[in-house]
């Protein structure tokens, strides 16, 4: 598969990808995630040591799933004590993005974001890393 102009040009401003068992999270960071319906979607919550001081944001799917484990991971990420508000909940269609990448951009200015951590589970979640 060739990758696109695009995606050569993202990999030189982008720093190099850490993969980690356990992650430490310290204040100014914010911690992306996309929940999912699958099991692996809640797999970070062993292997993160928040700070206080770090914020999460949430993007929540469209088309809504019924099976969906939103709730569920807003909740773990609030008792691991990254601060998930109202407003970092960000809509994302997958059929119309529109805005999306704006909208995100704009929240992580919005909270002087200092690094940024996304979750991407991967499908041996048991052995996953960041």
């Amino acid at each position: 598969m060739k990758l696109g102009k695009s995606f050569s040009r993202i990999n030189q401003i982008l720093p190099e990808i850490e993969s980690n068992k356990i992650i430490k999270l310290e204040n100014g960071d914010v911690f992306i995630h996309s929940p999912g319906f699958e099991d692996r979607t809640l797999a970070f919550k062993s292997a993160i040591i928040a700070a206080e001081g770090v914020r999460g944001i949430l993007c929540d799917f469209r088309p809504y799933n019924k099976n969906n484990k939103f709730n569920e991971v807003r909740e773990s990420l609030i008792a691991l004590g990254i601060s998930v508000s109202n407003e970092d909940i960000i809509e994302y269609n997958r059929f119309g993005p529109n805005d999306f990448e704006s909208r995100l951009h704009q929240r992580l200015i919005e909270r002087s974001t200092q690094r940024v951590i996304i979750y991407q589970p991967c499908q041996n979640y048991k052995s996953c890393s960041f």
